[in-house]
């Protein structure tokens, strides 16, 4: 079983549809902070707990 922190690679390596979409299941909160380059990559910066 994988936790929170090891899939957030995956998590930002097949994010090809980036859009916000509201957290359905209240056990889990949290926000991807990313960095976007002029060239359209995205890099993760942080995770932020709520």
């Amino acid at each position: 079983m994988k936790t929170a922190a090891q899939g957030i690679r995956e998590m930002v390596g097949i994010a090809s549809n980036k859009r916000f979409q509201k957290n359905r299941k209240e056990k889990h909160s949290g926000c991807l902070v990313v960095n976007c380059t002029g060239k359209g990559k995205m890099y993760l910066y942080d995770l932020i707990d709520f």
